[in-house]
């Protein structure tokens, strides 16, 4: 666009193009610096990163984002720093998620909790002692990746009790069946549970058409 000025001089009428520069981008265009502003009813939690807080505050920001920072967190979890950006705005925002302190990934408020668990796996049956055996039997929550561990002790075959011995005894809580008697792990607590398969008397040995069970008296 160009106007016409003119200017007059001895008599003389000199007309003069003039340019006239138009901006590259208008005032509306500039992005906003990421400052935190109040928050409204509407404002909307994007990202929301407070899955893990026990208490947390809001910040809101162009675009519009509302940000959950955590100030505490609930058992188990780590409050940890992080740093972002958002569209519809320039610069930074840095604000706390709670991560599972077992691990996890940081970054831009998502949950941490990929549903496995690390060092979360059972054992086998293996000598706990005289008579008898342990196992751990680990379980997995695939909601908060948080592993939980519970020992199990049993008696092994030939033997019966309870696997825990008494209070002050220095045992392992299973004791002998009578020989030549012997009994199932897993399903031998008392001795009623141990049997014979065979016998001997004066005529000799022999064995029995069914197990036969010892009786508590």
């Amino acid at each position: 666009m160009k106007i016409k000025h003119i200017i007059i001089t001895s008599g003389m009428a000199v007309v003069l193009h003039m340019p006239i520069f138009t901006p590259a981008f208008a005032v509306s265009d500039i992005t906003p610096i990421c400052r935190a502003m109040r928050c409204t009813a509407s404002s909307p939690t994007n990202p929301d990163n407070s899955p893990r807080c026990k208490t947390y505050s809001d910040s809101c920001y162009p675009g519009p984002h509302r940000i959950r920072s955590c100030d505490t967190c609930n058992t188990g979890y780590e409050r940890t720093q992080v740093t972002t950006t958002l569209s519809g705005c320039t610069g930074s925002v840095t604000y706390y998620t709670c991560l599972y302190e077992g691990g996890g990934d940081i970054g831009g408020g998502d949950d941490d909790c990929d549903g496995t668990c690390t060092d979360c796996e059972s054992t086998d049956w293996t000598s706990d002692g005289i008579g008898r055996e342990a196992k751990t039997v680990a379980t997995c929550n695939t909601d908060t990746c948080e592993c939980s561990k519970m020992s199990s002790r049993r008696c092994i075959a030939s033997y019966y009790g309870l696997a825990f011995p008494q209070l002050g005894s220095t045992g392992t809580g299973c004791t002998r069946c009578p020989s030549p008697g012997t009994s199932v792990a897993g399903d031998n607590r008392t001795i009623t549970k141990c049997y014979s398969t065979r016998g001997s008397d004066a005529t000799g040995t022999f064995e029995y058409t069914q197990n036969c069970y010892y009786t508590s008296e």
